[in-house]
């Protein structure tokens, strides 16, 4: 005879079995991803019930195998859930359920499962020595699969901390052992990212070439989620490039697909793209009603990173028009809901926005105090090329409150990161405060040395072009302020 325990493990390793089947139905092809995630929504429930069972009420072997199972699988899903935190709680019980086994193997592939969740949630610093163990585990056995996983995680958790020069020969080395194994869905991500990395280091041209192979991909198998979302990068490289009627047609088709395959996040993405595109040609209305119709698709799918970021787009989009009141109090909602989802990373963005508002108000004390958060957070989770930003935002922001001494000192600092990384966007910046800082001391020869090099960076730099204008006027104001 049954007893209830006997049922609820019958329970347990049938969810688990399921599970599996889905992850396994999910990597086939886009229609077959687009079957399993319906299946999955059905039977959510279930599967976490038979995950709680193995959790707190399974116990033994029986119950560290199946803990191990289920934290595997689910892992696998980037749909499993939009809370990463559930993730991190996962691939903990996975790591205690392998050691309790003794799989050294096993306990490899759920440290990586931990960096991943890590990585989503911004704590980029807890996920580095996650991906390095895996690694090191992944070569001790010779799995030369897993290895290309943990350097995929590796390449991007690098990138994310600043490190696109270091992320770049490691997502080479994955993708190269990806193809040769003919894992296509994983290379696909790995080209993502190693187009992510060129971006980062402002080789634009490189970046797209990455994406588009991404997108050839995406379309030989059929996958027209991920094609996209390839489509999304390609239109982000091409507004960098300054070829904004391109950027606009392919973020347009990214939207379409988005919408006829019914992902709701994809479609906020496209939006909040095309929302970008619009701003950069000044149409602000067409601007707002994108972020708008993102922050309302967000609210309805409860997804909080996108509601977060329309909201800070919104609070720029009311800046450039003069309204500050609102600027605020759009970054403010942006930072309330970054806080409250835990997304360190966006909590430093949101705070970065914000500062640049007060900026904008001339209330630089309130804009200084904000730009001193976000660097305490860049630097907290060693993000190098937030730090970066950052510390140019700072002397921005000191620069209003005419304190010329301590713009020199956070350009400086800055200056030597953006150039170590590879951001001329920001040293062009930098080199233009400087300048500025300068000729308010009195220095006009430094000054108009540094407002020179400025305009030289940015005019190799498609994306500046309304930049360059500012620095002609501020070039004539020297010009002016010297004529005998």
């Amino acid at each position: 005879m049954f007893t209830l325990y006997d049922i609820q493990l019958q329970h347990s390793f049938y969810y688990q079995q399921l599970l599996e089947r889905i992850v396994k139905s999910y990597f086939k092809s886009g229609i077959a991803r687009k079957a399993a995630l319906e299946t999955l929504e059905l039977e959510r429930a279930n599967i976490e019930a038979g995950h709680r069972f193995a959790s707190e009420v399974s116990t033994g072997e029986t119950g560290a195998a199946l803990r191990q199972s289920y934290a595997a699988s689910a892992a696998l899903l980037k749909q499993w859930t939009t809370n990463p935190r559930e993730l991190v709680r996962w691939a903990k019980e996975g790591i205690y359920a392998a050691r309790q086994l003794e799989e050294r193997e096993m306990a490899g592939r759920h440290l990586s499962n931990l960096g991943y969740a890590w990585h989503h949630l911004g704590q980029f610093r807890r996920a580095l020595p996650c991906f390095k163990l895996a690694l090191a585990i992944s070569r001790e056995f010779g799995n030369r699969h897993t290895e290309a996983e943990d350097l995929f995680g590796l390449g991007m958790v690098l990138l994310n901390l600043g490190g696109a020069r270091e992320a770049v020969p490691l997502l080479k080395q994955s993708i190269k052992i990806l193809r040769d194994s003919g894992d296509r869905f994983i290379e696909a991500s790995a080209l993502t990212n190693l187009g992510l990395a060129y971006e980062a280091l402002g080789q634009t041209r490189r970046a797209i070439r990455c994406h588009k192979q991404t997108l050839k991909l995406t379309r030989e198998f059929g996958d027209r989620h991920d094609e996209a979302y390839a489509l999304n990068e390609i239109a982000t490289c091409y507004e960098t490039l300054g070829d904004v009627k391109r950027a606009l047609k392919m973020h347009e088709e990214a939207l379409v697909i988005f919408r006829s395959v019914g992902d709701q996040a994809g479609v906020c993405r496209a939006l909040n793209g095309l929302g970008n595109v619009y701003y950069d040609l000044a149409e602000w209305q067409k601007s707002i009603d994108c972020y708008a119709e993102t922050i309302t698709l967000a609210r309805e799918s409860e997804d909080l990173a996108a509601e977060s970021d329309a909201l800070g787009n919104l609070g720029i989009v009311y800046q450039a028009l003069g309204d500050l009141r609102r600027s605020v109090e759009y970054h403010q909602q942006a930072l309330n809901m970054s806080r409250a989802v835990g997304d360190v990373a966006n909590v430093g963005r949101s705070l970065g926005n914000l500062g640049r508002a007060f900026e904008a108000q001339g209330d630089w004390e309130g804009a200084v105090k904000m730009q001193q958060e976000c660097l305490t957070i860049s630097r907290q989770i060693g993000d190098r090329v937030a730090e970066a930003q950052d510390l140019c935002n700072l002397a921005s922001a000191f620069a209003v409150g005419d304190q010329a001494h301590e713009v020199i000192a956070r350009c400086e600092e800055s200056l030597v990161l953006a150039r170590e990384i590879g951001l001329p966007d920001v040293e062009a910046e930098d080199l233009r405060l400087l300048g500025v800082a300068y000729n308010s001391l009195g220095d006009e020869d430094r000054g108009a040395d540094y407002l020179r090099r400025s305009k030289e960076l940015a005019e190799g730099l498609p994306a500046l072009k309304g930049y360059r204008t500012a620095l002609e006027k501020e070039l004539g104001q020297q010009k002016a302020r010297t004529r005998p």
